[in-house]
């Protein structure tokens, strides 16, 4: 998890050659000139990988964070311990009697980190899947409308992601993230992130937020830099042009 708010700027350090689309941490790409090493072709200016998109959902989970850090201080911890201990025997009531938590100020700031981070991985997926199959040469309006019928991201993650890459997405994750560990914790906070989002959205209201939503969004954030090197990895296998020789 990063030490402090500052330490998830490391995501907007990768750079895109213009040529031939590698992705790396290479600082003089941002020189006009710059030989590629890959490609050993000049570029005109550094591209940022991350698009304005996903740079916008991060700024919101690090505002998110900032806001729930500062709450979580500013709390009094016998009043916490009574809020989560009235939560827990509520939980069987009926909705009204759920929304009238006392900590509910902390959980609105919790389910924006998660929802945050779920825009953030539906972010990272569309560009990635546009990506890869627009540089093999697919229309933009076949990509678009392939795109619009897979739309949701279970759609994107269990059909498109294989179809394009010929490999299911938690393989290729556990393949292009080196720490095994890391690649765990990842897919499972994927997954924990994108039903604790939908349940909430479909169950109609706060008291269908699952319990310890307080550690799913502790885990969100300490999963976005990973989250960003796992997509830089899989650019870098199915989204780069080829060199010509």
């Amino acid at each position: 998890m990063p030490t402090n708010d500052n330490d998830i700027s490391v995501v907007y350090t990768y750079l895109m050659c213009e040529s031939c689309r590698f992705v790396d941490r290479d600082s003089g790409r941002e020189e006009p000139g710059y030989i590629c090493p890959r490609c050993k072709q000049p570029s005109g200016d550094g591209l940022e990988f991350l698009n304005l998109n996903a740079s916008v959902a991060i700024r919101l989970i690090r505002q998110a964070w900032r806001e729930r850090r500062s709450a979580t201080e500013t709390r009094r911890p016998d009043l916490d311990f009574t809020a989560r201990h009235v939560r827990q025997i509520w939980k069987d009531l009926p909705p009204a009697a759920e929304t009238r938590q006392s900590d509910s100020e902390l959980t609105d700031l919790e389910l924006r980190l998660i929802t945050f981070y779920c825009m953030l991985q539906e972010i990272l997926m569309e560009d990635f899947l546009w990506s890869s199959m627009a540089v093999t040469g697919v229309p933009v309006k076949l990509i678009e409308r392939t795109l619009r019928d897979n739309w949701s991201i279970s759609k994107r993650e269990d059909s498109l992601f294989p179809a394009v890459t010929g490999t299911k997405f938690r393989e290729k994750i556990r393949s292009v993230v080196s720490n095994s560990e890391v690649a765990t914790r990842l897919l499972d906070v994927w997954k924990r992130a994108i039903d604790a989002r939908n349940k909430f959205i479909h169950g109609g209201g706060s008291w269908s937020i699952p319990d310890q939503i307080d550690h799913l969004a502790e885990s969100c954030w300490g999963n976005v830099i990973p989250l960003c090197n796992a997509f830089v990895g899989l650019h870098n296998q199915y989204a780069i042009k080829g060199i010509s020789d």
